[in-house]
């Protein structure tokens, strides 16, 4: 009996030691796993990054976004900066100023985002640059904020060259021009594009007339909708419309195809993707005006990083843009398929 008892003692013993031999195994297998899919959390990563710069984007699956963070993330690597695309895998979609309060409560050293024009924005950039947190703006500024510089375009310029694409085949003469804002962009760089498009017409056109609706672009749905709106009536769709965002102009094309006018209305867009380069090739959309989002990206970095060594940095930083059409357009596409064939 007592052999017995010894023998389901030491099966019992075996058991447990297996069991607890597992349960070290496999928690040491996905504590590895987690390490590896946190890359900051490496203690040789860590001690790679001299500084951590948070970037803000509500959209994660915008591509002009993404293309920014590119850019970012590869001058940060350069720079020593550890360039992370903030909220990005959190299971809740945060507003931008909400992402921001993470930012400054995760005590991060730098941020850059896509200025409001708010006052609650400015306010936060305000707070974080006074606890030491170096904050550059992409594409709108928050001028009035105590941001330390803004990367972004010459508006002026944009609005020029956008207007003269649109009429550069334009042959009788009158008409109208609807160029889209989103209403939540900052007020004055629109004030400044709309200067610029008005400017061409002055000087080139002055029968077309110039029409400038403010799209909400909070959801995508929203821009589809209001989009939907002004161009559902035949009798008010303008002869040509300008998109000053990608989300415009994928909407305005969609319009048009579920309406079964395409080719009526002449359309501009902003921004590129493999569609919307297909769509040129084909003469269903006249161009696209694109900004070098990489680059605003690379320069932002590079702001924050001369900020951090210096304490001071150019207010204001310029990228170049660049109009994509019929007679540039075969060069783009075959760029693209490089860089798809060069993607891992």
């Amino acid at each position: 009996m007592k052999k017995e008892r010894d023998k389901i003692f030491w099966i019992i013993c075996l058991l447990l030691s297996c069991i607890i031999l597992s349960v070290v195994f496999v928690g040491v297998r996905y504590y590895h796993i987690w390490e590896d899919q946190n890359p900051k959390n490496k203690e040789e990563e860590v001690a790679s990054y001299e500084y951590h710069c948070a970037f803000i984007s509500s959209d994660s699956e915008d591509p002009f976004g993404k293309s920014i963070y590119e850019g970012a993330k590869a001058a940060g690597e350069e720079a020593g900066i550890y360039v992370e695309y903030f909220g990005e895998n959190l299971s809740l979609n945060y507003k931008e100023d909400e992402l921001l309060e993470i930012a400054i409560a995760a005590k991060v050293d730098a941020i850059i985002l896509k200025g409001a024009g708010n006052n609650s924005t400015k306010q936060l950039i305000n707070r974080a640059m006074e606890e030491g947190i170096a904050v550059v703006t992409v594409f709108e500024d928050d001028m009035d904020s105590k941001r330390c510089s803004f990367v972004g375009i010459n508006k002026f310029k944009m609005g020029y060259d956008l207007c003269a694409e649109a009429l550069s085949e334009e042959k009788k003469g009158e008409g109208e021009i609807m160029v889209l804002f989103d209403q939540l962009d900052v007020k004055t760089d629109n004030t400044i594009a709309i200067s610029g498009a008005k400017k061409y017409l002055d000087e080139n056109s002055g029968n077309y007339t110039l029409v400038t609706p403010a799209i909400d672009g909070r959801e995508s749905y929203n821009v589809e909708e209001q989009i939907r709106m002004l161009l559902r009536e035949k009798s008010q769709r303008p002869d040509i419309i300008v998109c000053t965002s990608l989300a415009q102009t994928q909407s305005v094309y969609q319009t048009l195809i579920d309406l079964n006018c395409v080719g009526e209305v002449k359309v501009i867009g902003f921004y590129y993707t493999q569609s919307i380069l297909e769509e040129i090739e084909k003469g269903i959309i006249q161009a696209t005006y694109v900004i070098d989002a990489e680059e605003m990206g690379r320069s932002a970095v590079n702001s924050i990083s001369e900020y951090k060594k210096y304490g001071y940095v150019s207010d204001y930083v310029s990228v170049e843009a660049e109009i994509v059409n019929e007679g540039n357009i075969k060069t783009w596409i075959d760029k693209e398929a490089t860089n798809e064939e060069e993607t891992p």
